[in-house]
């Protein structure tokens, strides 16, 4: 008896050990120093007194503060790409009166701007959409709304969109960053926070 417990046990350690860790989390492409959202980081207007990145905690808004810019590939069970996921973390809960955050990267089609777009105004309501840049044509392309959770607002491409916009499984995403700006429709600003960043992302990586 105490030998078959004996092996019982070994097969249970061995089966723990063959058993995978915990995949570590994912890590952002682009993060950004927080306590900057305040309009004067390098943010457009005269006299920018400081550079941006430089916090001044008296003054930002953490609703419009980036923390981060995750871009992930999306799969079916089958392993099959259907598209990416792109969330922007902020240091607080996100505002949907009169803002515009939007996530910015350029591709090979999209030389100048491949932009995910969430905003709300007066004029359009509540809109999520991909800007397009530098390609055969400047367009706007409606996405399905993004989820927003909090201070997390998470963009989901599809192939469908990605095709829309003269894009494939092979594109690859690069100047990774973003911007918040007051949204009044024609005028998006000024410009609250910005993130840059030399990342690049595969699609279908």
């Amino acid at each position: 008896m105490k030998s078959r417990l004996a092996l019982v046990a070994a097969g249970a350690a061995l089966a723990a050990l063959a058993m995978p860790s915990s995949a570590a989390p994912p890590v952002p492409q682009v993060t950004d120093l927080t306590g900057d959202a305040n309009m004067i980081n390098g943010q457009l207007l005269s006299g920018d007194p400081l550079p941006p990145g430089v916090p001044t905690p008296v003054g930002s808004d953490n609703s419009k503060d980036i923390v981060s810019v995750l871009f992930e590939s999306q799969k079916s069970k089958a392993g099959v790409c259907t598209g990416f996921r792109a969330t922007l973390e902020l240091k607080g809960p996100a505002n949907l009166s009169n803002v515009l955050y939007r996530v910015r990267s350029v591709s090979a089609v999209n030389t100048t701007g491949f932009w995910l777009q969430h905003r709300n105004n007066v004029s359009l309501g509540t809109v999520t959409t991909l800007r397009l840049i530098g390609g055969p044509e400047v367009k706007t392309i409606p996405l399905t709304l993004a989820t927003v959770a909090e201070n997390k607002i998470i963009f989901n491409l599809t192939m469908s969109d990605l095709k829309a916009a003269g894009e494939s499984a092979k594109t690859v995403l690069s100047n990774l960053g973003s911007d918040i700006r007051t949204d009044a429709w024609q005028l998006t600003a000024p410009q609250w926070d910005e993130a840059l960043s030399d990342s690049s992302f595969k699609v279908c990586g």
